[in-house]
């Protein structure tokens, strides 16, 4: 008799614990971190949750799932309950590696080669990509080139651009000619790369150089970086 009164008592003590978490632990409160393409109210909208629903009745990892499939721009997210009532999301998102110009077109990619978003207009404080037609382009697809001989130039420049720290210098990348792959950096610098070997070699290079020419108070210049040694050219 006395352990059917204490599975008894535990029982009612389980149903009163989760009886007051469902009626205590609701969200009262949306705290969104980290993001800047999406808005908080996209966000919040993306997770499916409302207000005085139950932070402990939803599954976090089906809608962390939900929103990475359907906002291409996210790279992660955490969902976090804090009492007593407060969910917190902390995103990351994807850096644009440049706007590719193709067919009056702008494609937004990332530095993996991935696109993004079609824009009709050039974006600002973007790397223009010029010199390449794109092949069908669409969302969240890799990039690929009706000439296909441009198609691993890029997709090898993008990443080496980051990893060398570049990225966010450049303002414009050609593929014009497949030999004489070029970009600009800064206000005024005119890089030659050449043919599409060794490209994270040379960017690792110009990292370098291109500091050292701006605090020689130098602003513009002709670089070749296409050879085993870098010249700025007169």
């Amino acid at each position: 008799m006395a352990r059917i009164y204490m599975a008894i008592s535990i029982f009612v003590i389980l149903v009163s614990i989760v009886a007051a978490g469902t009626v205590f632990f609701k969200v009262e409160y949306f705290a969104v971190y980290g993001n800047s393409h999406y808005t908080a109210e996209e966000i919040i909208r993306a997770t499916g949750i409302a207000y005085d629903d139950n932070l402990f009745l939803m599954d976090k990892f089906r809608i962390i799932d939900k929103m990475m499939s359907e906002m291409i721009f996210l790279e992660s997210v955490e969902i976090r309950r804090v009492l007593p009532g407060t969910l917190k999301i902390t995103v990351s998102e994807v850096q644009i590696a440049g706007a590719i110009e193709s067919n009056g077109e702008y494609w937004l990619c990332d530095q993996n080669g991935r696109l993004l978003e079609k824009q009709s207009t050039p974006p600002s404080n973007t790397t223009l990509i010029v010199g390449v037609t794109l092949d069908k382009p669409a969302a969240a697809k890799l990039i690929a080139t009706e000439e296909r001989e441009k198609q691993q130039p890029l997709l090898a420049l993008l990443p080496a651009l980051f990893e060398s720290g570049l990225s966010s210098g450049v303002t414009k990348i050609s593929l014009e000619k497949i030999y004489e792959l070029t970009i600009w950096y800064g206000e005024g610098f005119e890089i030659l790369l050449g043919k599409s070997d060794s490209l994270l070699d040379k960017c690792r290079r110009l990292s370098l150089l291109l500091p050292q020419l701006q605090s020689e108070g130098r602003t513009a210049a002709r670089i070749d970086a296409s050879g085993s040694s870098i010249h700025v050219l007169p």
